[in-house]
């Protein structure tokens, strides 16, 4: 299968806003993400493949469904804004602990 040169240099991509339920587990094949706007939709979960995501610095999850978030979500390690606050999250995994470079992370719930 062909690579798509454009999804390869994707740097920064807003689905905010969209009443999106759930995230293809392509979305890790984004090599060069660096910031994902996902808030305010009705996404439940994410998928494992955001693990992948190794260049990501922003993570905006605000206002969706999620009960949890994915143990992989700690393989990215350059991640500096985390924000998952207005959701349904009750306890955050462990390994996030390991995310040194995290400077802002949000997660009050609703």
């Amino acid at each position: 299968m062909a690579k798509h040169y454009f999804f390869d240099r994707l740097q920064s991509l807003n689905l905010s806003n969209n009443k999106i339920h759930h995230l293809p587990t392509s979305i890790g094949d984004l090599p060069n993400l660096i910031g994902l706007d996902l808030c305010v939709n009705e996404l439940e979960a994410l998928p494992e493949s955001i693990g992948r995501l190794e260049k990501l610095r922003l993570l905006d999850l605000r206002q969706n469904k999620l009960t949890d978030l994915p143990e992989t979500l700690a393989n990215v390690k350059d991640l500096i804004v985390l924000d998952c606050s207005k959701n349904l999250i009750e306890k955050l995994p462990r390994e996030l602990r390991h995310l040194k470079s995290l400077q802002v992370g949000k997660f009050q719930p609703i």
